[in-house]
């Protein structure tokens, strides 16, 4: 009667642990459909049965709630870079004006139109640059779909590799799942018995 009782849990603990292993073996094999004869039935992974579907949701997904197009194009064209290009055409202007202007005119003059021209280039420029990143980031709205690049790429992945990237993003989850597939099953088992030795 002991060694059942220790047999129990244990019996318990690798049904647990090779179904669940075999549960995460099934989200990705069989990778191409098998044809059951005479059932009339198709058996595939769920991943590969539904990647198309898959790749849509996490194209969509990524591009509302998590990186938008305008995102991306704000991170790229922020305050700083409009500075930093506003700052980089004012000082180049006011180089060349310093290098153009007659020696013979009186230097508080000549720094008072250079200040005053330089001052309106950088001004009209940042004017410039409000109106022309407005109508780009327009524009990269409509022409740049980050979803469906996504889509587009997961879509021509290989199984093998598809799977090979999901295993490798959820390794240690799916190492887990298998290990609580195992530990249930002992807990289980351990029910058991003590069901088992209060009714004998």
């Amino acid at each position: 009667m002991l060694p059942e009782y220790f047999l129990i849990p244990i019996v318990g603990a690798f049904i647990g642990w090779v179904t669940n292993l075999l549960a995460i073996k099934l989200i990705f094999w069989p990778l191409q459909p098998i044809e059951v004869p005479l059932a009339g039935i198709t058996i595939q992974g769920l991943l590969p049965r539904r990647r198309k579907e898959m790749a849509r949701l996490i194209g969509v997904t990524l591009e509302k709630e998590v990186l938008s197009t305008q995102t991306i194009f704000r991170s790229l064209v922020n305050d700083s870079l409009r500075q930093d290009i506003t700052d980089g055409i004012g000082e180049a202007i006011r180089k060349r004006l310093q290098a153009r202007f007659p020696v013979f005119l009186p230097r508080g003059l000549t720094e008072g139109l250079i200040n005053y021209i330089t001052g309106l280039a950088r001004r009209e420029t940042a004017a410039f640059l409000d109106e022309s990143l407005d109508d780009l980031s327009r524009q990269a709205r409509e022409s740049f779909h980050l979803g469906e690049m996504v889509e587009e790429r997961l879509n021509s992945l290989d199984l093998d590799a598809l799977e090979g990237l999901v295993v490798k993003l959820a390794a240690s989850e799916l190492r887990h799942i298998e290990i609580l597939g195992g530990v249930l099953g002992f807990i289980i088992g351990m029910i058991q018995v003590i069901f088992l030795a209060l009714t004998r």
